[in-house]
């Protein structure tokens, strides 16, 4: 073979079908050696190999106790409603666009430390974060995502280049957790419990829970995650480099899959649901998450920032809505006032009719008039009981012009609980 020529690139690829990212390890291995002439050994087994022990082992009972255990751990799980920029299509769809952002420099070093302290992996860490985010965005504590696996179980098995993938879905309860640290514990748990059981294929956990079938999204999960650390040689040859590439796909297969990949990292999203804007906010969002905990990982979840310094600026913007109101008036001389300026324009709108300015003041007027005729007097208590519509807040008004004060009540309530209210 002829050795390339200084700096020049050549690119090497491998289906999904038929290879994960461990294959990519094994392929490398594989030209470095025969680069170096060195003859490749038998392999013992083969990719139908283990297609032929997966069909025996789905009839054991080992796999009927672990499918046991994916029915007991998904009982009543629930599909993760994320806030989309655009309304969700009736057929799910696979549009998609990938963007990158790379940790500050020495954060993976800083993440590794930390989970040797915390005595976890440090997928658990990266992971956890993961998981705030989706909590704040979603505003549930019961998160399920997916996490790739290759399904290697047995030694012999690291040799071959082959799909082994399969996706495990991580079940997590925030509100068992009020810091982080105790959040990385309990993701650790499920992470362990969840690869004893991984032989399960994915498929078949989806059809023995029997979910309800929607064609707006995908099933079981819908976002999912997965940290790179499949051993890849750098060195391929003298003078040689490889790395891995991770490129830009025109395709989604969730809603949101995050890559981890050394400093890194990769946020992958559906077209159809969310604009650029947002993914660049979530993926910069999920990196200062990571930034936080890195330092102090004792931070109660509900310290944790999620919005960047900028995002945080222009909330404080939106939010500066102080005015100065007027004091020497009552809210019917507004309206009284509003009336004059606007007579015409639309006051009140509701399914059952609108009311304009000068409508909603008359009606108010009427209304205060014939409460003074019953004997309102200023101080007093008057009840409404009102549905929602066009004169509930003429009555109200009414009310007030009456110089006495509302107790509104909802005519849905059962009658002895108006009366006790009464």
């Amino acid at each position: 073979a002829v050795a390339p020529a200084p700096e020049e690139v050549r690119p090497v690829g491998m289906h999904h079908a038929i290879s994960d990212q461990w294959s990519f390890g094994v392929l490398f291995r594989e030209i470095r050696a025969l680069y170096q002439g060195i003859e490749l050994p038998e392999l013992n087994h083969q990719y139908g190999d283990f297609a032929a022990w997966q069909r025996e082992w789905l009839q054991t009972d080992t796999m009927r106790a672990s499918l046991a255990y994916w029915q007991e751990k998904l009982a009543g799980v629930k599909p993760l409603e994320l806030p989309t920029d655009k309304p969700r299509p009736r057929m799910t769809t696979s549009h998609g666009r990938t963007i990158h952002a790379q940790l500050r420099p020495g954060l993976d070093e800083t993440l590794q430390r930390l989970s040797r302290t915390l005595q976890v992996t440090p997928f658990a860490v990266m992971f956890a974060a993961y998981n705030v985010l989706l909590h704040r965005y979603a505003r549930v504590t019961d998160i399920a995502v997916g996490v790739p696996i290759a399904t290697r179980p047995h030694p012999a098995l690291e040799q071959l280049i082959g799909s082994f993938l399969n996706v495990l879905v991580h079940r997590n309860d925030l509100s068992a957790a009020s810091t982080f640290e105790e959040l990385v514990a309990i993701v650790q748990d499920t992470a362990l419990d969840a690869s004893a059981h991984q032989a399960v294929p994915f498929e078949r956990v989806v059809e023995v829970l029997d979910l309800p079938r929607d064609t707006s999204r995908l099933p079981l999960v819908q976002v999912l995650f997965n940290v790179a650390n499949a051993p890849v040689p750098s060195d391929l040859l003298p003078g040689i480099q490889a790395e891995m590439l991770m490129l830009d796909r025109t395709a989604a297969q969730f809603e949101l899959s995050l890559h981890v990949h050394g400093n890194a990292v990769f946020l992958e999203y559906n077209t159809d649901l969310f604009e650029d804007g947002t993914a660049e906010r979530l993926l910069d969002e999920y990196c200062q998450l990571l930034e936080q905990v890195a330092t102090n990982p004792q931070l109660p979840l509900a310290a944790l920032r999620v919005a960047s310094d900028t995002d945080r600026a222009q909330l404080a913007q939106w939010n500066a809505t102080e005015r100065a109101y007027r004091t020497d008036v009552t809210l019917v001389d507004l309206l009284v006032e509003q009336a004059e300026r606007t007579p015409d324009a639309i006051a009140v709108s509701a399914p059952d009719g609108m009311y304009t300015y000068a409508q909603l003041l008359r009606r108010a007027q009427a209304i205060a008039l014939e409460l003074r005729g019953l004997g309102v007097a200023e101080g007093d208590r008057v009840a409404v009981v009102l549905p929602r519509g066009r004169d509930l807040p003429a009555a109200l008004l009414g009310v007030l012009g009456s110089g006495a004060a509302y107790v509104p009540l909802d005519p849905h309530h059962p009658v002895s609980r108006l009366e006790y209210a009464l």
